[in-house]
């Protein structure tokens, strides 16, 4: 495989939203993931991913604790395929969407529980397991979230033909 020079390496490549437009789509999720800090838009809920399989084998065969890497995901960019719009795949990440949503709604539904019930949980817990999901879904995208064999799971699991 031939190494890219800067401007092609970088030129492959999308942004991932870690909450996508579809999690914000209910005024209430979206409400509550506001008052949490988390917009749709913003930043934090960003990563640019690249699109190029080539890119993400070179990735691959460097030291998860070498610079470059280091750099890249410091610098806001994940190691991992994004195949968002790939409908073979399935497209815009649904599974990882839906995933998502059933967990926060059945976290606010319990945040809106009886504090006498037990499987109520506080509006602390239900920040911090909204945050702690959202990592979780960031560490897939920067490539911290590795299968049996060692490989980054990514936002759609892995593929043998991109790794």
């Amino acid at each position: 495989m031939a190494r890219m020079s800067g401007p092609q390496f970088f030129g492959e490549f999308e942004s991932e939203h870690l909450y996508s437009k579809k999690v914000f789509e209910s005024p209430k999720r979206s409400q509550v993931l506001n008052k949490f800090g988390l917009t749709r838009d913003m930043m934090g809920n960003r990563r640019s991913l690249f699109t190029s399989a080539d890119i993400i084998n070179q990735l691959a065969s460097i030291p998860d604790d070498h610079p470059f890497k280091t750099t890249l995901i410091e610098s806001g960019w994940g190691t991992v395929l994004h195949r968002g719009g790939d409908t073979n795949v399935g497209g815009f990440q649904e599974g990882k969407t839906q995933f998502q949503i059933e967990l926060i709604d059945s976290w606010i539904a319990r945040s809106e529980l009886s504090s006498a019930d037990p499987l109520y949980i506080s509006q602390d817990g239900l920040k911090y397991a909204i945050i702690d999901l959202h990592k979780f879904t960031d560490d897939l995208a920067i490539g911290r979230i590795k299968g049996a064999t060692g490989v980054p799971l990514g936002v759609l699991g892995t593929d043998k033909d991109f790794l």
